[in-house]
Order: C-alpha cells, then sequence, then structure tokens
C-alpha cells in the first residue's frame, strides 16, 4: 500500500474532479476544473512521490477502456432495441432497423459535423485517462 498510494492518489486526482459551476452550460463534464483542484493534484503528485511506484498503467487502462466499451455496446443496444419497440418493429425486423438506425446517425454526423466534431472532442477530453 505504501509504494502505491501515491500512485493512487494521483489516478484519483486525474478521474475525479471538483469543478468551477457554470449555470449556462448543465453539462458538468465540461465545466473547468477549480483552481484549489488544479493546486490539490500538484500538490499530491509532488508531496506523495516518495509512495508512488510510477509503473505503467497501461494494462489497468485498457481493461477499464474495454469494461466502459462493452457497457456502452449494451447501451447502443438497448436503445436502438426500444426505438425499434417504439417505432412497432417486431424481432425478425431488428437487423435490417439497426442498418437504418446507422444511416440516420450517418446522416445526422453529416448534417452537423462541427457540433458532432465538438461532441467527439469532449468525449476524447472525458475519457482521456484510459486511451491510448
Amino acid at each position: 500500500m505504501f509504494a502505491r498510494f501515491g500512485d493512487l492518489c494521483a489516478q484519483t486526482g486525474n478521474v475525479i474532479r471538483y469543478t468551477v459551476p457554470n449555470t449556462y452550460d448543465r453539462n458538468r463534464a465540461r465545466w473547468p476544473n477549480h483552481p484549489l483542484w488544479e493546486v490539490a493534484v500538484a500538490e499530491i503528485v509532488s508531496d506523495l512521490s516518495e509512495m508512488r511506484e510510477g509503473e505503467d498503467p497501461a494494462g489497468v487502462k485498457s481493461v477499464i477502456r474495454e469494461q466502459h466499451i462493452a457497457t456502452l455496446i449494451k447501451n447502443i443496444r438497448g436503445t436502438s432495441v426500444t426505438l425499434a419497440a417504439l417505432e412497432g418493429r417486431n424481432f425478425e425486423a431488428l437487423p435490417d432497423f439497426f442498418g437504418q438506425v446507422a444511416t440516420k446517425l450517418t446522416n445526422s454526423v453529416n448534417s452537423e459535423p462541427e457540433h458532432v466534431a465538438k461532441m467527439q472532442k469532449n468525449a476524447q477530453d472525458r475519457y482521456t485517462f484510459v486511451t491510448e
């Protein structure tokens, strides 16, 4: 525990944030870090340096990323099945319906490329701690 406590605290400081609320943006993921949080994370990293092993977290990141991807795929499937039910599709029509949903999503990206690019950038920034 002593050898890895600094790593744990540093990683926690990257994953959990204390932010400055923005009343005009309800999406907390876009709120900036509070200056106090930036100081706290910097102090954690420097003060606990003797309690850091510095081991490459790539293996753990890979597992977390794969688990999150699996969860998102399940969510997409569940949402798509629900959408099919709301549109009155039966089970046999699901494969074709999924293709239609993919086409609708592609059209949406093509009709709002700037907005979708911003969404993707926000997602990349939010999940930077588990990407390669």
